[in-house]
């Protein structure tokens, strides 16, 4: 009996012992896994957007990771990214991808990376979260500075190209930048030249108008019998006068993109329009009275001062009276009548 016993308690141990021992390779097991995959890399697939760039024509996009592992280590890494995805590994942890010097693409074209950067986190077993894809677009070629040609030729030094490749891509985009600065110059010259024409010809019209409104008497036009004024504003080759017959005028104003319009004024002993609510300036002083028509267009009359050049002068024995007598004349008729009327009178005395 005894030794039964022994043996139970004997069996007891080792099945005790045997349990241990396989938990004992289990947990050991469970920490090598995790080990592993903690310390195993994974591919980022990251998408970066980029107008006009080919990785294999011109330089690979250089990405900074920093940030921590999932152990707590610090992480500081460069990568040089094509269209493969293996381009940027990194163990399991949080990070932020940036690109920070800007690409050359093989027409020399170089990009604007300011906040080009995205967030990536990569769980223990692998599964990896990028936040968002990051868009880099290109600079408009004649704002392209030295400096972000000389930080992106830097940055593509460690990236495998050929150092011969690298040193054309960088000659491409001095070109491409030094090309378009001077088209944009000589762009500028040229708009700087037509609009020092422009305002040689507008003076030169100015002066030309002060001319013509000198030899008017400071009018803008003149007649024996009338002036007209047209207003500072109107363009010289936007208006015209055009004598229709021997004592008919015509004032016209055909602005850009505008019909314009037009008004006529007449010199004439009497109205030539009596039915169509014509003007009567005044008496010119020589028989013929100045007459405004209604005209045709947007009123105008209201935009013209229109005035008499001679008018009739009382003083003047000269001057033609509204009846097409001189003052002169009319005076003599004046005295005719009173010497007659003294005569008339003088007999009825007798």
């Amino acid at each position: 009996m005894a030794d039964r016993s022994g043996k139970k308690k004997r069996a007891a141990l080792w099945v005790a012992i045997g349990i241990a021992a396989v938990v004992a390779i289990c947990c050991g097991g469970a920490y090598l896994y995790l080990s592993a995959q903690v310390s195993k890399t994974y591919g980022v697939p990251l998408v970066v957007n980029a107008e006009g760039l080919d990785t294999q024509k011109g330089t690979k996009i250089t990405i900074h990771a920093t940030g921590k592992d999932s152990s707590g280590n610090s992480v500081d890494s460069v990568f040089h990214a094509g269209s493969d995805s293996s381009d940027i590994a990194l163990r399991p942890g949080d990070y932020r991808l940036a690109i920070e010097a800007s690409p050359i693409a093989a027409d020399g074209t170089i990009y604007d990376t300011k906040g080009a950067s995205t967030k990536v986190s990569i769980d223990k077993d692998g599964k990896v979260n990028v936040k968002k894809e990051i868009t880099i677009k290109p600079v408009p070629a004649e704002e392209v500075t030295d400096a972000q040609i000389d930080a992106a030729y830097k940055a593509a030094k460690d990236s495998g190209i050929s150092l011969s490749k690298l040193d054309k891509l960088k000659e491409k985009a001095q070109k491409r930048r030094d090309d378009a600065v001077a088209a944009k110059k000589a762009e500028e010259e040229k708009k700087t030249d037509e609009a020092n024409k422009s305002t040689e010809a507008s003076t030169s019209e100015s002066e030309q108008t002060s001319t013509d409104q000198a030899s008017s008497g400071g009018h803008s036009f003149t007649t024996d019998y009338f002036y007209v004024d047209v207003p500072s504003d109107w363009k010289q080759n936007e208006w015209s006068v055009t004598q229709l017959d021997d004592h008919t005028w015509q004032i016209s104003h055909k602005p850009a993109n505008d019909y314009g319009g037009a008004i006529c004024i007449a010199v004439a002993k009497d109205n030539p329009w009596p039915v169509y609510g014509t003007q009567e300036l005044g008496a010119t002083g020589t028989g013929l009275n100045v007459y405004v028509g209604n005209g045709a267009g947007d009123g105008l009359e209201k935009y013209l001062t229109i005035g008499l050049t001679k008018s009739w002068d009382p003083n003047d024995p000269n001057s033609v009276r509204g009846d097409g007598m001189t003052n002169s004349q009319f005076q003599d008729q004046l005295n005719a009548r009173e010497w007659l009327k003294a005569q008339q009178e003088s007999q009825q005395q007798q």
